[in-house]
C-alpha cells in the first residue's frame, strides 16, 4: 500500500495497434507509485484491443489499477468523457495515445503540484519526435515563460504556450469544481484539450516543470498540404476550433457575461483572418464573405483582409499577387541562404 495521492491517467485511442505500446511501455516504467490507467478504445477497427489487453497482467502485477474500455467510435473528446464518468484519482492528466512520457514524469508533475496547493495545473517540457525517426529529437515544446501564474488568455490565444495534453496535469478537485458534470463538447470530435484546460486556468494559476518529461509524435498525415482539398480541411479545422473556444469560454461558470464577449470577440478576429486567407486560396466565393463580415462587425478589417478578399473573389488579381510576390520570395529564400552561410 502507498499513501501517496492517487493519479488518473485517461487516454483515447482509435487505430493504435502499431504505437500504443510505447505509451503502455511508459506507463509501467512510471517511478510514481499510485496510479489508475482508464485506456478507451474508440471504435478501433484493428488490433488495438489486442495490443491493450495483452497489457493487463503487467499492469495488475505492477500495482496499477487498470480498467478497459471499449465504444463506438465518436471522436477524441466523447472518449475523454468515458473516462471522466468514472475517475477517482486526485491528480488527472489524460496523454494521446502516439505519445509517451518520461520515466519521472508523473511524479514530477505530483511533486510539484503538491509543492504549490493554489496551483490548479501543472505543466512540463515536452521533446518533439517525427513519426518516421522517432530516436531523433526535432525540437522542444516549452512555454516562453515558467513564472507560475494564470495562463488563462495565454492558453486562449496560444501565445507562449502549447496546449498537447501529455504535458499537463490537474488536480482534480479543482477540475471537478470547473467541470461538475465530467463532461466536455464531444459532438465536434475535436478540441478536447482546451474544454480540459480553459474552466481550470480561468480560475487557478498553473506552476511549471522546467524539464522534459514526455515525448510529443509528430505524425507524417499532420503536416500541412497547399492542394485545395488540404486548404479545405485546413478552413474547417480552424472554423471547428474556433467554435470550441467559444463553447469552452461560454461554459466557464464564473466568468461574467461582459468578459465573456470580450474573449469571443477576440477569438471570431483572430480565427477569421486565418480561415479568410484559407477561404480566398480555395475562391470559395461564400466563405470568403463569412470570413470577411465576421472581421468587419469586429471591426478590425487590415489591408492584408482587403487583399485576400479581392484575390478570393478575382482569380486574375490572384495570379497577379502571386507573380509579384516571386521576386520577393527569391530574395528572401536568398537572404535565408546567406545568413545560413
Amino acid at each position: 500500500m502507498t499513501n501517496k495521492p492517487l493519479v488518473s491517467i485517461i487516454t483515447p485511442c482509435y487505430n493504435g495497434e502499431s504505437f500504443i505500446s510505447r505509451l503502455l511501455d511508459s506507463v509501467l516504467a512510471q517511478t510514481y507509485p499510485n496510479l489508475e490507467f482508464i485506456i478507451v478504445n474508440d471504435g478501433s477497427t484493428d488490433n488495438t484491443e489486442g495490443v491493450i489487453l495483452s497489457y493487463r497482467e503487467r499492469f495488475e502485477e505492477r500495482g496499477i489499477k487498470f480498467i478497459y474500455i471499449t465504444k463506438e467510435n465518436g471522436g477524441v473528446a466523447s472518449a475523454i468523457n468515458r473516462g471522466l464518468e468514472i475517475f477517482s484519482g486526485d491528480f488527472l492528466t489524460w496523454p494521446d495515445s502516439d505519445d509517451w512520457m518520461t520515466p519521472d514524469s508523473i511524479a514530477k508533475k505530483v511533486e510539484t503540484l503538491e509543492a504549490n496547493p493554489e496551483c490548479g495545473l501543472v505543466i512540463g517540457q515536452l521533446d518533439v519526435r517525427l513519426e518516421d525517426s522517432i530516436d531523433k529529437s526535432i525540437g522542444i515544446l516549452r512555454c516562453q515563460s515558467t513564472q507560475k501564474r494564470n495562463i488563462f488568455e495565454d492558453v486562449v490565444f496560444e501565445k507562449g504556450i502549447y496546449v498537447a495534453p501529455l504535458g499537463w496535469m490537474v488536480r482534480s478537485d479543482m477540475f471537478l469544481k470547473a467541470c461538475p458534470e465530467r463532461h466536455i463538447e464531444d459532438h465536434n470530435r475535436m478540441g478536447q484539450n482546451w474544454q480540459m484546460m480553459l474552466p481550470v486556468a480561468y480560475a487557478y494559476p498553473c506552476v511549471f516543470v522546467d524539464e522534459i518529461i514526455g515525448y510529443y509524435l509528430v505524425r507524417s498525415n499532420s503536416l500541412s498540404h497547399s492542394d485545395k482539398n488540404s486548404l479545405t480541411a485546413r478552413r474547417n479545422k480552424v472554423d471547428s476550433f474556433m467554435k470550441l473556444k467559444i463553447g469552452a469560454i461560454q461554459s466557464i461558470k464564473d466568468m461574467d457575461d461582459q468578459s465573456k464577449s470580450k474573449y469571443i470577440n477576440i477569438i471570431v478576429q483572430r480565427y477569421s483572418h486565418i480561415k479568410l486567407k484559407l477561404s480566398a486560396q480555395i475562391h470559395k466565393r461564400d466563405w470568403i464573405e463569412e470570413d470577411y463580415n465576421a472581421i468587419e462587425e469586429a471591426g478590425n478589417i487590415t489591408f492584408s483582409d482587403k487583399a485576400w478578399r479581392l484575390r478570393g473573389i478575382s482569380k486574375a488579381f490572384d495570379s497577379a499577387c502571386k507573380l509579384v510576390s516571386l521576386p520577393l520570395r527569391a530574395v528572401k529564400s536568398l537572404v535565408r541562404r546567406v545568413k545560413q552561410r
